[in-house]
């Protein structure tokens, strides 16, 4: 993927690091995209984190929800 790409995104992220997705390449994205939002790392461990980081999630995409 272009870097340029990354520039308007305008998205939560929430990092993980696996081989797919490694975590090092997740902050350069985040980096690369000042419009981005990031949730904690280790969002999935312990699970007690999964509802905040979906509650994060929610309420971006409820601020930004267009119309």
């Amino acid at each position: 993927m272009d870097r340029a790409f990354c520039f308007p995104a305008s998205a939560p992220q929430l990092p993980d690091d696996i081989d797919p997705h490694p975590y090092d390449v997740a902050m350069e994205v985040l980096m690369l995209a000042p419009q981005a939002q990031v949730s904690m790392y280790q969002w999935k461990d312990p699970v007690e984190r999964i509802p905040m980081a979906v509650r994060h999630v929610r309420s971006f995409l409820q601020a930004n929800r267009p119309g």
